[in-house]
C-alpha cells in the first residue's frame, strides 16, 4: 500500500499557468499535493496545438529540499505502453496486420526464424 509522504508541499511551491477552461485540472494538481501526498510533479495540456495548462511544483529532490522547476528532467518509465497498445488495437481493426500472422512481412531486423515463427499475438 502506498505511503503518503509526511513532507508536506506549501502551496506557495506550486506554479504556472492555466486557462480558464482547465482550472479544474489545476485544483485536481494542488490536490495531489495536499491530499494525496505529492511531493513533485508536472502537468502540462496542449489543445490544438495550444499550450492551455503548465504547472509544476514541490520537490525535484526531497533529501536535498531543491524545488521542482519549470524546467526539471524526470526519467519516464513504461509512459509509452498503453499508446503502442491502443495504436496496435486501431492498426489491427483497420485491417493492417491479422494477430495470428507472423511478424515477417513487416520487414522488422529479426533472426529468420524468429520472424517466421513469432505472432503479433505473442509480441
Amino acid at each position: 500500500m502506498h505511503q503518503i509522504s509526511k513532507i508536506k508541499v506549501d502551496k506557495t511551491m506550486i506554479h504556472g499557468l492555466v486557462s480558464p477552461e482547465f482550472k479544474e485540472v489545476e485544483a485536481e494538481f494542488k490536490r495531489n499535493f495536499s491530499e494525496r501526498g505529492e511531493l513533485g510533479a508536472a502537468c502540462a495540456v496542449y489543445l490544438k496545438g495550444k499550450k492551455v495548462v503548465d504547472l509544476w511544483g514541490g520537490y525535484r529532490d526531497v533529501e536535498t529540499s531543491s524545488p521542482w522547476e519549470e524546467d526539471t528532467l524526470i526519467h519516464v518509465f513504461s509512459a509509452t505502453k498503453g499508446i503502442s497498445a491502443l495504436a496496435t488495437a486501431v492498426a489491427h481493426s483497420r485491417g493492417y496486420f491479422d494477430y495470428d500472422q507472423t511478424v515477417s512481412h513487416i520487414g522488422l531486423n529479426l533472426l529468420k526464424m524468429e520472424r517466421e515463427i513469432l505472432r503479433f499475438v505473442n509480441c
